[in-house]
């Protein structure tokens, strides 16, 4: 019968923790969002999140927004679809990433 550790006044091994840091995706080219006439009109300025999955071949694809102005956000998703980034490789094989892009849209 196998006892429990800590009846054998042994403290338990603490799981192994995995740390890893997040991939470096380079931009290739970037494309600026215009700011959009509604926005200017109506003093909407702000932050937004924009989400992008980033294919093979560092094509931006299920770009979204995740956070920010509705008007703002339609801008910077419009902007983050026409980049390039340089294709990820894991262990030599390329492979597809998940990136968050913050676009700040302020006055001048």
């Amino acid at each position: 019968m196998l006892l429990p550790q800590i009846a054998l006044g042994q403290q338990a091994r603490p799981s192994p923790q995995i740390i890893c840091t997040r991939p470096t995706l380079k931009v290739l080219k970037m494309v600026w969002p215009t700011f959009p006439t509604d926005a200017k009109t109506n003093d909407i300025f702000g932050t937004v999140a924009v989400e992008a999955e980033i294919d093979k071949a560092g094509k931006a694809s299920n770009v979204k927004a995740l956070k920010g102005d509705p008007v703002l956000a339609a801008a910077g998703v419009e902007a983050v679809r026409k980049w390039r980034w340089k294709p990820l490789k894991l262990n030599g094989a390329t492979v597809e990433a998940v990136t968050t892009i913050t676009v700040n849209f302020e006055p001048r």
